[in-house]
């Protein structure tokens, strides 16, 4: 499998360490792995668009910085089809439970399961390649120059 083909996750963590050890285990099941320790160069990345097509973020939840709910916030209007993960040494079920509210695809706390959390990225990059396979909804307006789709013109009279 080349790197283009494999799926991008972005880790953003301030903690080096952390970052070290979850990319390593990204990198070791197959995964292309952008590892980011500023949470503002990563708002910067994915607004501009340089980080490719991302299958899934994990991001800590406390951070100098823009925090884990801004780039949770950042990523559902920038790649709303990306899963974002969020894992924290600070977990809380209040933190838990907004997250998820807020529309992460999980809430991992510190210190974590290896296998957990290979579980979780495994079942997020699953989620985004349905979402980017799935056909958008038919608008009510058709792009300009194709006629409007109407029950009437699609069955025969």
């Amino acid at each position: 499998m080349s790197t283009a083909e494999k799926p991008q996750i972005l880790i953003l963590d301030d903690e080096k360490n952390i970052v070290f050890v979850i990319q390593a285990m990204l990198e070791k099941a197959g995964y292309n792995v952008v590892a980011l320790n500023d949470s503002g160069i990563a708002i910067e990345k994915i607004t501009s668009g340089s980080l490719g097509n991302l299958a899934t973020v994990i991001t800590d939840l406390h951070m100098p910085g823009p925090s884990g709910m801004d780039i949770l916030q950042h990523c559902q209007k920038h790649i709303p089809e990306t899963p974002v993960v969020i894992i924290t040494a600070y977990g809380s079920v209040e933190a838990a439970v907004s997250a998820l509210k807020r529309g992460a695809f999980d809430f991992i706390t510190k210190p974590f399961d290896q296998t957990e959390l290979l579980m979780v990225v495994e079942k997020a990059v699953g989620t985004y390649a349905r979402r980017v396979k799935e056909p958008r909804p038919i608008s009510e307006e058709p792009v300009q120059g194709e006629p409007k789709l109407t029950v009437e013109s699609m069955v025969g009279n």
